[in-house]
């Protein structure tokens, strides 16, 4: 599939990219910015050892303010050591980048956790989850 023909329109969508993702690497962090539409215009993945979510973030930020096609940004990562307990920094570190983005009107609809058994949504967790019903 070519990535201009791919969309994250809802969690389902997210998580098939996700999986997606996990086919190729064991550990990885990533962003997809969406058009408003769920249009992937671009997804980027960070790979290496000393690849954070902050490597993704710092990527998205490049590309909002430079393509105004980006209307919705959804993160990902895969986590070997597990998923089951979220961890107070993630909330605040979706919580930030919510209100980092929103300032550019762009929003961060959520960040997807994977360690291959489990996807835990960190914005449905934290009670603001906007993926559409």
């Amino acid at each position: 599939m070519r990535l201009d023909e791919l969309r994250i329109q809802g969690f389902s969508d997210a998580c098939s990219a996700l999986f997606s993702i996990h086919r190729r690497f064991d550990r990885a962090h990533a962003a997809a910015s969406l058009a408003a539409d769920g249009r992937v215009l671009d997804l980027t993945v960070f790979t290496l050892e000393h690849h954070t979510i902050d490597d993704a973030l710092d990527w998205a930020n490049g590309v909002t303010n430079s393509d105004p096609d980006v209307a919705r940004l959804v993160l990902m990562s895969l986590r070997p050591e597990g998923v089951s307990d979220i961890r107070e920094q993630d909330i605040e570190l979706l919580r930030t980048a919510r209100h980092v983005f929103g300032r550019s009107d762009v929003e961060v609809v959520d960040w997807l956790l994977y360690d291959g058994e489990l996807v835990r949504s960190v914005a449905i967790t934290a009670g603001y989850s906007s993926w559409d019903q």
